[in-house]
């Protein structure tokens, strides 16, 4: 992922996850350019965390992506989805986990449903 701010104009899909424990680390917001994403297009992820967090993933099918940190609780870039993407992955609906982590081990984790399109 390339480090990029992800403006309010490009995040069509933002949400903000409910608080976990009290003294546990934080997802704040995620904002995702679309909830619809299509083969050989750009995903663009911003992430806002409590300050403690040193490292977010998302995670879906086996596969991890770390989201670069650009700040204390700010966390966003961009992936170009490949165009060669098998048709029967498409048009079907995926559960991406984000998992935002401390130095010292403590996790907090928000699932979204993405689509996966043509």
């Amino acid at each position: 992922l390339v480090l990029l701010a992800v403006t309010a104009h490009a995040a069509t899909y933002v949400v903000a996850p409910t608080p976990g424990p009290s003294g546990a680390p934080r997802i704040l917001e995620i904002a995702i350019n679309d909830r619809v994403l299509h083969r050989g297009g750009l995903l663009l992820v911003r992430v806002m965390t409590s300050s403690d967090v040193t490292t977010v993933v998302a995670r879906t099918m086996g596969h991890e992506i770390a989201v670069p940190q650009g700040a204390p609780g700010y966390f966003a870039g961009q992936e170009q989805l490949p165009s060669g993407i098998p048709f029967f992955l498409l048009n079907r609906s995926y559960q991406v986990e984000f998992v935002a982590s401390t130095a010292d081990g403590r996790s907090a984790s928000y699932t979204l449903p993405v689509r996966l399109e043509r």
